[in-house]
């Protein structure tokens, strides 16, 4: 399993209100998250999983990510570096 890492981010007001409103600690729904993009134990779901993975590719994430691996000749994929292949 791979090494975590604690990061400190500040979270916009709106995103606390949500979080406030639906009695879920902001902590809970971004572990959540990521438990889901990942597929780690613990995730909401397939479902979960599948929407996570969505909206990640969506934004362009990964895609940048290839992008930028290509250029500087550094080709990985996401299942060499999460060790599941």
């Amino acid at each position: 399993m791979a090494k975590q890492q604690s990061v400190k981010i500040d979270l916009p007001s709106e995103f606390r209100f949500l979080c406030e409103d639906a009695d879920v600690s902001p902590k809970d729904v971004l572990e959540g998250f990521i438990r889901d993009l990942c597929a780690l134990p613990g995730s909401n779901g397939s479902d979960e999983r599948d929407r996570a993975q969505a909206y990640f590719d969506r934004c362009g994430y990964a895609f940048m990510a290839q992008l930028r691996r290509e250029q500087s000749g550094q080709i990985h994929t996401r299942n060499q570096r999460l060790g599941t292949v």
